[in-house]
C-alpha cells in the first residue's frame, strides 16, 4: 500500500480553471456537498445532483461560484438519461463525473428515496406478508426490498454508462465512485449496504480493464472512506461508532481524495485505483491487492 500526497490548492485551480463541467451526485449534503464545493472553489462549473430540489437549491446557493443543480433519482434510468442530456445541452459535456449518491436504510431510514419506499432493517427478519395469489390464502415470507442496490449499485452503473457516452470526443474524462471502507470489509448489521459497496469495487475493477475506456482516455476510480461525519452517520449505534471512531474523517477529507482522482496529471496514476481514506490519510490499496491476488493465483496454479 502507498500513501498518496494530495494536490495543493494551486494545482487544483490550475487543472480546473477552464470551467470544466463537473457532475456530482448526492451533492446536497455530506461528502457530495464537500466535493462540489471544492471543485467550484477552484474554477469548475459544478452541477449538483440529488433528490430534493429545495435542498439542492440551498446547497448551490451556499457554494456559489455559479453552481447549478438538477433533482434526479439516480436509481431511475430515464431520469439519469434526462440529467446527462440536460447538462450537455446547457453547459457542454461533463469531463468529471462523481458518482457519490448512496443510501443506507439499515442505518438511517430517512435516507430512502421516498416515504413510500420500504426500508431494509434486517433482511433476515421473519416478516410475513399476504400471498399475492388470494386463492392460496395465508401469508408468505416477505421479500427484502431492492432499494439499496437500486441506488448504490444501479445508480452508479447507469452513471458510468452515461458518462462514457457523454464525455467529450477525443478528450475523455474522469469517473470517481464513492465506495466505502465497507467495500473492503464486513460491518455488523449492515449486510445489504456492505454487499452494495462490495459490488461497486468489483464494478470498478472490471470496468477499468476495458480497452475501450483506455482508448477513449477515460478513467474510473474509487474512494473508500472510513467513518466520515455526515448526516448519514450522525445516529450510528454506539457500538459501531466506537469500532470505527479511530481516525474518523470529515467530508472535506474525502473530497480531497475525490479531487485527486479527478485531476491527477497522468491517467495511469488513477485508473482502476481505490483510495482508502481514514482521517487525513489517503492510501492507495489496489496495488497491494493486485500483488496479493497475483501471488495467490501463482501459488494455487502450481
Amino acid at each position: 500500500m502507498s500513501e498518496v500526497t494530495l494536490p495543493p490548492a494551486s494545482v487544483l485551480t490550475e487543472r480546473l480553471q477552464d470551467s470544466k463541467v463537473v457532475l456530482v451526485t448526492g451533492a446536497a449534503s455530506g461528502i457530495g456537498f464537500a466535493a462540489a464545493q471544492l471543485f467550484a472553489q477552484h474554477g469548475a462549473k459544478v452541477i449538483l445532483v440529488d433528490l430534493a430540489s429545495g435542498r439542492l437549491k440551498a446547497a448551490a446557493e451556499d457554494i456559489g461560484h455559479g453552481c447549478d443543480f438538477r433533482a434526479c433519482d439516480v436509481a431511475n434510468w430515464e431520469q439519469q438519461v434526462a440529467l446527462f442530456d440536460w447538462v450537455k445541452q446547457t453547459y457542454g459535456p461533463p469531463e468529471i463525473v462523481c458518482l457519490n449518491a448512496g443510501i443506507d436504510p439499515e442505518l438511517a431510514t430517512s435516507q430512502t428515496p421516498s416515504a413510500k419506499e420500504k426500508v431494509v432493517s434486517n433482511y433476515l427478519a421473519s416478516e410475513l406478508e399476504p400471498r399475492e395469489d388470494a386463492s392460496e390464502g395465508g401469508s408468505q415470507l416477505k421479500q427484502p426490498p431492492t432499494v439499496v442496490f437500486d441506488v448504490n449499485f444501479y445508480g452508479v452503473l447507469y452513471g458510468i454508462k452515461l458518462a462514457v457516452h457523454h464525455f467529450p470526443e477525443g478528450k475523455g474524462g474522469r469517473i470517481v465512485i464513492t465506495g466505502s471502507a465497507a467495500s473492503q470489509m464486513g460491518v455488523v448489521n449492515q449486510d445489504v449496504y456492505v454487499a452494495s459497496k462490495h459490488a461497486l469495487i468489483g464494478l470498478m475493477r472490471s470496468s477499468a480493464q476495458r480497452q475501450e475506456l483506455k482508448d477513449k482516455n477515460i478513467t474510473v476510480s474509487m474512494v473508500a472512506p472510513w467513518l466520515t461525519h455526515t448526516g448519514l452517520t450522525a445516529n450510528l449505534p454506539p457500538e459501531i461508532l466506537h469500532a470505527f471512531s479511530t481516525e474518523s474523517s470529515q467530508p472535506v477529507d474525502v473530497a480531497m481524495g475525490i479531487a485527486y482522482l479527478a485531476t491527477a496529471e497522468k491517467a495511469e496514476d488513477v485508473h482502476g485505483r481505490c483510495l482508502w481514506i481514514r482521517g487525513k490519510r489517503c492510501i492507495e490499496v489496489e496495488g497491494a491487492y493486485e500483488k496479493w491476488l497475483g501471488n495467490l493465483i501463482a501459488s494455487t496454479s502450481t
